[in-house]
């Protein structure tokens, strides 16, 4: 099941998959098995994982919920980089899967899975719902984004909970988003803290350059509507070859979502020489250039690069303060 955003509506199509017995991975609410979408061609474009709630009793539009919550925060994200931001930054696409072959965990239940492309490269959790921010990578775009969704919801919606990879492009790829709600406003599950989180992301949020890059209103207060300022045509893309390939697992994204067409007069990377899948993580496969050093963010290690030859570098801060 797959979610249009923009038609408000789903859709509904048979897959064939191969699921893990076990999880590699067990969180607090849902368990996290490896996926295997075998209607893709084989190769990197077929790794997923999907998650199945702990609870028996489990609501069913829990997992549909959490679908419309990423495309949410997805349209967020597309009107973040329209204000000149920057970074690029994206939400994978999320789906619902229901199983046939599976058993229940209640007689009689319905076996669903939410799902989301596998992410190649270091994690990292900027936030979490509740105010923390990671203190080993203290980013301005994570905690200004979050901000950004606040007003432009005119403060019924905070989107939090940032948490994703680099690509070896530099675009941010978030994934698993949590929305608070205004108290007014339709709940997002049981992790919507209602205006309770909102405060609490306040408290230790501290606007930086990129809040006020976009005007945004210092604490939790709009005396006035929030106007965002003009739009400024986003330059992470340029047709004559900055982005000539894309060869991310989850396919030819851009930073604009999951299956996004090609910029003008490119064409998809696919299908991936070899099928050799990514010899180290986050590394393109083989068969496509790997990006000039120095790296926006080391894919292997995770650190960033020094700051004498990236100020940006995600961890570090840099020596210039500046930390997108």
């Amino acid at each position: 099941y797959t979610f249009n955003f923009a038609a408000k509506k789903w859709s509904k199509t048979q897959i064939r998959v191969r699921i893990d017995h076990y999880p590699f991975q067990e969180g607090t609410l849902r368990s996290v098995f490896f996926m295997k979408d075998l209607s893709k061609p084989p190769g990197p474009l077929q790794d997923y994982v999907a998650k199945i709630s702990k609870d028996p009793e489990e609501p069913m539009e829990s997992y549909f919920q959490d679908v419309e919550m990423h495309a949410l925060a997805d349209y967020y994200a597309e009107e973040f980089v329209q204000y000149g931001v920057p970074k690029p930054i994206s939400y994978i696409e999320a789906a619902v899967i229901e199983c046939h072959d599976r058993n229940p965990l209640k007689p009689g239940g319905r076996v669903l899975f939410s799902i989301e492309p596998f992410m190649y490269g270091p994690f990292i959790k900027y936030t979490n719902n509740y105010g923390w921010i990671n203190p080993g990578a203290p980013r301005h775009t994570p905690q200004a984004f979050s901000h950004f969704t606040w007003c432009m919801s005119q403060g019924n919606t905070l989107v939090i909970d940032v948490q994703g990879v680099i690509d070896h492009m530099g675009v941010d790829r978030y994934t698993d988003p949590q929305i608070h709600s205004a108290n007014n406003h339709p709940i997002f599950g049981k992790a919507d803290l209602r205006e309770d989180g909102i405060r609490k992301f306040f408290e230790t949020h501290q606007c930086n350059e990129v809040c006020r890059m976009l005007g945004l209103p210092e604490g939790m207060q709009l005396t006035e509507p929030y106007v965002p300022p003009a739009k400024t045509p986003p330059n992470f893309f340029d047709p004559e070859g900055a982005y000539p390939h894309m060869p991310y697992p989850t396919g030819f994204a851009g930073f604009h979502g999951l299956h996004a067409p090609p910029p003008p007069g490119l064409t998809p990377p696919g299908p991936f020489p070899g099928q050799g899948g990514f010899p180290a993580r986050g590394f393109p496969p083989r068969g496509f250039p790997a990006p000039a050093p120095p790296f926006p963010f080391s894919p292997l290690s995770g650190s960033g690069a020094s700051p004498q030859t990236n100020p940006f570098s995600p961890v570090s801060g840099g020596s210039t303060g500046w930390n997108p």
